[in-house]
This record gives C-alpha cells, structure tokens and sequence, in this order.
C-alpha cells in the first residue's frame, strides 16, 4: 500500500510506502504550527487516509507546511531512522522535498 501528497493543479505528486506517508503526516501534525492543520493531518493518519492534498489548506496554511517539508524534515527523518535501515525513508523523504519545490 502507499500513501499520496498532492497539491491540486500540480502534475507532480509524493507516492511513498503508507509507514513512510503516515510518519510524514503524524510529524507535520506535530511540528505544524496551526491546529487546523495538525488536526487534518491526524485525522488523515488516524482514518488511513492514502491522499492528502494541501490544496485543501489556505495558501497561508499550506506554505507553513512546503516550509517544514522543505526545512526541517529531512533532517529530523534522518535523526529518527539512521543508518542503512533509514535508506528508503530518507530516500522517499528526499523525493518528497524535490517534489515540494515544484508546489509553490
């Protein structure tokens, strides 16, 4: 199974393995500073949402995210799955942030 991020009217999309989308989601609900947001990201992981499109977040709410994708996450999945058991994660993290370059 896998998971999607899609941002409406973007051709390009994240498909990652559904362990890696969920972490994607549980950590942007935790490190999201607007609760709105958190609680779609719970609610997604939670209901086993398989695609979340920040299309569906204001443009203030979704650049908030495309920061902290672009930023922060790859370092902390790097922190959080270290080593050569880390590779897919950090590879389909990697993917994730070149993609988000293109959602603006």
């Amino acid at each position: 199974m896998s998971g999607n991020l899609m941002l409406t009217g973007s051709p390009e999309w994240w498909i990652a393995s559904s362990g890696v989308y969920y972490w994607v989601l549980d950590h942007l609900a935790e490190a999201v500073t607007d609760e709105d947001v958190a609680e779609r990201f719970r609610a997604a992981s939670t209901h086993g949402f398989r695609t979340f499109d920040l299309g569906d977040l204001t443009s203030a709410q979704r650049q908030e995210v495309l920061d902290l994708i672009r930023g922060p996450l790859a370092p902390a999945v790097a922190a959080r799955f270290p080593g050569p058991d880390g590779e897919a994660v950090r590879e389909f993290v990697g993917e994730l942030v070149e993609v988000a370059r293109s959602w603006d």
